[in-house]
């Protein structure tokens, strides 16, 4: 009997000190919070390598250029990222507006006109650190490749910034899917 308290004791302890590492929600975190909200604009989404995506002839490294619009597109500067927080449910996620190639039901065809998507990852948030880090879920990066062409790699928020590495795949106007990898940014724009 001894030995079974003795070992439930010493669960108990390490449990504790287990948990005294992790930081979790507190009203005194509200201000990072409060930080994070709001809407951000897309305004940086360059290659890793530049590539011809609008089939000019011209390599570019920027998507501002290579940016192949339509009907169904917006302009890159109006794609928006926010983080929704729900401490009560300890549901925590970072949305991104992405382009991505649009596919045309009605001639079931695959075109190069770009159109936003967006990209739900669940984060997780370091109120200690006052950091953000994806939070590994295998069956969101399987959903989002398979029906976006997107794999969000990274994610880090900094002094209001939202820094994403995205790798990404794109039709082209020759028929042919470029993989490319995007390093993206917005930037915070107005209390949500």
């Amino acid at each position: 009997m001894k030995k079974i308290t003795f070992l439930t004791l010493l669960g108990l302890i390490s449990l504790n000190f287990s948990c005294a590492d992790e930081v979790t929600y507190t009203e005194d975190n509200q201000e990072f919070l409060d930080e994070l909200s709001g809407i951000y604009t897309l305004t940086k989404i360059d290659f890793e390598t530049a590539v011809d995506l609008d089939a000019d002839g011209d390599l570019g490294s920027n998507l501002f250029e290579e940016y192949i619009s339509c009907e169904w597109s917006i302009p890159l500067g109006d794609y928006q990222a926010k983080f929704h927080v729900n401490i009560n449910i300890e549901n925590k996620s970072v949305v991104l507006e992405v382009p991505f190639s649009h596919y045309d039901g009605l001639s079931d065809q695959q075109t190069s006109c770009m159109r936003p998507s967006r990209i739900d990852r669940q984060i997780e948030i370091d109120y200690g650190s006052k950091t953000i880090s994806l939070a590994s879920n295998a069956y969101e990066e399987d959903f989002f490749y398979s029906t976006f062409q997107t794999k969000v790699i990274d994610v880090v928020w900094d002094n209001r910034i939202i820094y994403a590495t995205i790798e990404k795949e794109f039709f082209t106007p020759n028929e042919e899917w470029e993989t490319v990898i995007l390093e993206v940014e917005y930037e915070w724009q107005t209390p949500e």
